[in-house]
């Protein structure tokens, strides 16, 4: 199944990127075990247009060294894994879109029923035609042992015109969204995206616009419960 919702994160005289949209498998707080998993099931019909950056987060709930097969859609992705051998384990997917959807992409994860998620964000430029590219990422880190409190540590970026998407998995669904700081990070689409299938993991997504190049700092999360957590930070620029 999946979700479409609008964002827009406009701000001050000038345009900045924004959420255009995103899409997710599961909805939040409910299961999915199963793949392929299709987050974008109506993208002919919402009005992407060529330049805008397709981000696309996906992690499981097991350490078996699972792989994740993307069926592109007529997009060419570039595509990390942040975790291996550790639950959960986690990927991020990106591309540029060229215009044309030749098919909905789908993203598939190997192995057996355990949860399986999938966030895909449509981040739209201030202009038409946009090339984006890596500045910095994707990162991992752990943000410490049981807590109510994880620490994503920041990347400094290097070019004009970027953004950076912070993410931060927690390992268990009580461990739901609270507050976080510094407030120039931006949360992007809901506050949780929670997976309640076995090994059941909550995920969390925050942008932050940079005209200019410089340091993000760390992102703050705070939860409502204890629980272990895995932050990346992935930053890209367009011209």
């Amino acid at each position: 199944m999946s979700l479409l919702r609008h964002h827009n994160l406009l701000g001050g005289p000038f345009p900045l990127p924004y959420l255009y949209t995103y899409g997710t498998v599961p909805a939040d707080n409910t299961s999915n075990t199963s793949s392929p998993m299709t987050p974008y099931v109506s993208i002919g019909s919402i009005g992407m247009r060529q330049g805008d950056l397709v981000h696309v987060s996906n992690y499981v709930g097991d350490s078996n060294s699972r792989t994740l097969t993307i069926t592109a859609g007529g997009q060419t992705w570039t595509t990390t894994k942040e975790r291996n051998g550790g639950i959960p384990e986690i990927w991020t997917s990106w591309c540029t879109f060229n215009g044309t959807w030749s098919a909905d992409p789908t993203f598939a994860i190997s192995g057996s029923a355990v949860m399986k998620s999938t966030q895909m964000f449509i981040i739209r430029p201030p202009k038409v035609n946009a090339v984006w590219t890596v500045d910095q990422g994707p990162t991992f880190n752990t943000t410490g042992g049981a807590s109510v409190t994880h620490v994503v540590t920041g990347v400094t970026n290097t070019m004009n015109n970027n953004i950076t998407i912070a993410r931060l998995i927690t390992n268990t669904t009580t461990g739901t969204y609270n507050a976080h700081s510094p407030l120039s990070w931006v949360q992007i689409g809901t506050a949780n995206f929670r997976n309640t299938g076995p090994n059941n993991k909550n995920g969390m997504y925050f942008i932050l616009n940079q005209r200019v190049p410089s340091a993000t700092g760390n992102l703050t999360v705070t939860t409502n419960a204890l629980g272990n957590g895995f932050g990346t930070m992935h930053s890209l620029y367009y011209t």
